[in-house]
């Protein structure tokens, strides 16, 4: 019985990069591995199965992604700007919408504890709408509204995370697949 292997990410930091950017270095690729069982029959029903062995058909590729590290030019504040203009950004304020790289991600995959950084099991909760985000920019625990996935909750974080980027929790692998890599517009509701 063949199965296949979800690849895995790794990060690299990157100077040539400004902060805040990703570059997809290496596309990853699922593995395939082939799984030996001997069964027990009784009665043609089978009352037992065991794993005897696991053969590597496809090793898995890793996704390689850059992760930039190169400091954004200081902006430089006109005289005339109005206190909201040259106000921080990097935390999230009520009513406040902003642009987002938004990726998805499935609770149900080989590894996965199904349990996000917030204790919300999504597992049980499948349909749940949970984002995982970076807590410097979005704190854990605000409702928020996403474009095109809807009001969710911020309860989870991630290795990839970071910045404005977040990943928008769906049920399954294929709508994950689905929803892609795109950019969305975030707005704080609470």
């Amino acid at each position: 019985m063949e199965e296949s292997v979800a690849f895995g990410t790794v990060t690299r930091k990157d100077n040539n990069l400004r902060s805040g950017k990703e570059e997809v270095v290496q596309s990853g690729e699922n593995g395939k591995v082939e799984k030996h069982y001997e069964v027990i029959l009784e009665d043609g029903e089978e009352i037992s199965r065991e794993l005897v062995k696991t053969d590597t058909v496809k090793e898995s590729k890793d996704r390689i992604v850059a992760i930039g590290t190169q400091p954004a030019p200081t902006p430089t504040v006109s005289r005339g700007s109005t206190p909201s203009s040259s106000s921080s950004n990097t935390t999230a304020s009520n009513g406040r919408t902003f642009s987002v790289t938004a990726t998805a991600y499935t609770a149900g995959c080989s590894g996965c504890s199904g349990i996000t950084a917030t204790g919300i099991n999504l597992n049980n909760n499948r349909n749940m709408k949970v984002i995982a985000v970076d807590p410097s920019v979005i704190p854990l625990g605000t409702r928020v509204h996403v474009e095109g996935y809807g009001e969710a909750i911020a309860g989870d974080t991630g290795g990839a995370i970071r910045g404005n980027k977040i990943d928008v929790h769906v049920p399954t692998k294929s709508e994950a697949y689905r929803w892609g890599k795109r950019t969305v517009k975030v707005t704080i509701l609470n």
